[in-house]
């Protein structure tokens, strides 16, 4: 009988993370997007663009991700850097392929393609981070 008060514990905790993760993706989405938008503004191509956008958004995803989103997942650890790292590199090669198909293949504005690409990768990077990046084994 112990196992359902655990089981809902642990459904509510990542419902929990799941809002926090929408919400600080959100905001690291809009860094992003703004950042695309001011170099296409000044007249970078749009691929181009979207890289130093990544990295502009990159440490408001992190910090966010670890100090808000996963923090009831325990102490920080110097794993999760590299890792996220990694997953974010992923989404981010992801989001440049899906991105380079859109303006090829589509009609689609840039900045459309982009807001549709950046929602896409988002479900895998959540699934990532909840179960490698911030994943804390019990003591």
């Amino acid at each position: 009988m112990r196992l359902l008060p655990e089981l809902i514990s642990s459904q509510k905790e990542i419902s929990t993370q799941a809002i926090r993760f929408i919400v600080v993706g959100i905001l690291a989405m809009t860094v992003h997007f703004i950042a695309a938008s001011l170099w296409m503004a000044l007249g970078v191509p749009p691929l181009i663009a979207n890289v130093g956008a990544f990295l502009t958004a990159f440490p408001v995803s992190y910090a966010g991700h670890l100090k808000w989103s996963f923090a009831s997942q325990g102490e920080w650890d110097r794993s999760s850097l590299p890792r996220f790292a990694a997953t974010a590199l992923a989404g981010f090669a992801g989001n440049e392929m899906l991105y380079a198909l859109l303006l090829h293949f589509t009609n689609l504005p840039p900045r459309l393609a982009l807001l549709l690409v950046l929602g896409t990768v988002a479900a895998s990077t959540f699934l990532l981070c909840r179960f490698w990046v911030f994943h804390r084994k019990a003591p």
